[in-house]
């Protein structure tokens, strides 16, 4: 029997919940597109996002530019931040360190404003793969830039940026029938859901993917939303 539209909707909802309440609810820095965003990103992850983006505002008053930053050596960046306790902050370090080295290589600078007026899918394919930041993350920072795109352009509702991971989870759920095209599975999960659950969406969904719902070898037996799978049922 084929579901309406309104139970998929509902089906939605119900996973977004059980999600948000296993991995926590995102809140992204900004709205923008830019460096700013992605270290953000990367900081709150298990951290207090309030001191994430208090340490964010430290760095950008402490240090001329994200250039700055980039060339910096890690201690010059814990020691700007002695108020942050966490056991991880020097692995973070690293990895914006690592994200500035990058994105500078690719882009030869750190303000990021001109990538509202480029090709959005080779934006998309060189931030999805920038292993510093993180899937999740990418697609959160994608969503914030596609959404100043569109705004720039008034585009309402904002176009939704899907990912492989989140993709391949809505298939196995059920949500969506399969698919090997983002912009056939971008449009099966944007009627599900609205512009305010965008950010949202992309880091539960990869998120799970990337913890359960593995490409290869998922841990269906051990999922929380196994009773609502339809790629766990069929097994």
């Amino acid at each position: 029997m084929v579901e309406s539209l309104a139970q998929q909707k509902k089906n939605m909802r119900n996973i977004l919940t059980r999600m948000n309440k296993k991995y926590g609810v995102v809140k992204p820095g900004n709205s923008r597109g830019d460096i700013e965003q992605c270290v953000f990103l990367i900081l709150r992850e298990g951290w207090d996002f309030r001191k994430a983006a208090r340490a964010v505002k430290i760095l950008v008053e402490h240090f001329v530019d994200w250039n700055e930053v980039r060339v910096s050596g890690p201690g010059e960046l814990v020691e700007a931040l002695p108020f942050l306790k966490y056991k991880d902050l020097e692995e973070k370090i690293l990895r914006i360190l690592q994200l500035l080295k990058e994105v500078y290589l690719e882009y030869n600078c750190l303000q990021l404003d001109f990538l509202k007026e480029t090709d959005f899918e080779d934006t998309r394919k060189f931030f999805a793969q920038l292993e510093p930041l993180g899937a999740g993350n990418a697609y959160i920072f994608l969503q914030c830039l596609q959404e100043t795109i569109d705004e720039a352009a008034e585009v309402d509702p904002p176009n939704l940026v899907i990912s492989t991971e989140a993709l391949r989870v809505g298939i196995r759920l059920g949500l969506i029938k399969r698919t090997s095209s983002h912009n056939v599975g971008r449009k099966a999960i944007a009627k599900l859901i609205g512009p305010k659950d965008y950010l949202s969406f992309q880091n539960l969904f990869v998120r799970h993917g990337d913890k359960i719902c593995t490409s290869k070898s998922p841990l269906c037996k051990e999922c929380f939303l196994n009773s609502l799978c339809k790629y766990y049922q069929s097994l």
